[in-house]
């Protein structure tokens, strides 16, 4: 029972210790390009998590071929799938997941490369969602969904107040959040 009760514990140690990092790393001023574009990625730590996860997927799936248990290999196969899944979303989100802000729109470029853009004077609402912890911003045919651990998200919400006239009350941000 203790042995269970201590890995729940370091799971759980290791959770928010990596939580906490990433809400650490997001109140970092973003990248600004060449034309003063502020550009909000994920911390390089999502890719790392992803990587870790895509080898311990293959590390099950490898000991899986050697044990060559065959009441086993259900389970390994599903664990392996779910690590390799996992794992290759995050790196994807790493490499690819980011949001430009520009003087005249916001721009978000999803883990898969697809764009969507949303000019500022176009902007019909913006709410953060607590439930699947993001940020919401629509236009009449658009909707950008903002995840709050990018760095640099206490800018976008500044932009929005400046650009959009839409405050961090207005958005029902928790208190301490970013």
């Amino acid at each position: 029972m203790k042995i269970k009760t201590s890995k729940a514990a370091l799971s759980m140690i290791t959770v928010t210790a990596l939580m906490n990092y990433f809400k650490k790393t997001s109140k970092k001023p973003p990248v600004i390009d060449e034309k003063g574009n502020k550009i909000l990625k994920l911390s390089k730590g999502y890719g790392i998590v992803g990587l870790i996860g895509l080898i311990f997927g293959t590390a099950v799936m490898v000991y899986g071929l050697i044990d060559n248990n065959p009441k086993n290999i259900v389970v390994q196969i599903s664990i392996f799938i779910f690590f390799a899944v996992l794992g290759l979303l995050l790196i994807l989100a790493a490499l690819n997941y980011k949001i430009i802000i520009s003087e005249k729109e916001i721009i978000h470029k999803s883990l898969f490369g697809t764009r969507k853009s949303i000019k500022w004077e176009d902007i019909k609402g913006a709410r953060y969602n607590s439930l699947t912890d993001d940020l919401v911003i629509t236009d009449n045919d658009t909707e950008i969904r903002c995840e709050p651990f990018i760095i640099g998200f206490p800018v976008l919400v500044r932009m929005l107040e400046e650009k959009a006239g839409i405050t961090q009350e207005q958005l029902e941000i928790p208190e301490g959040r970013f």
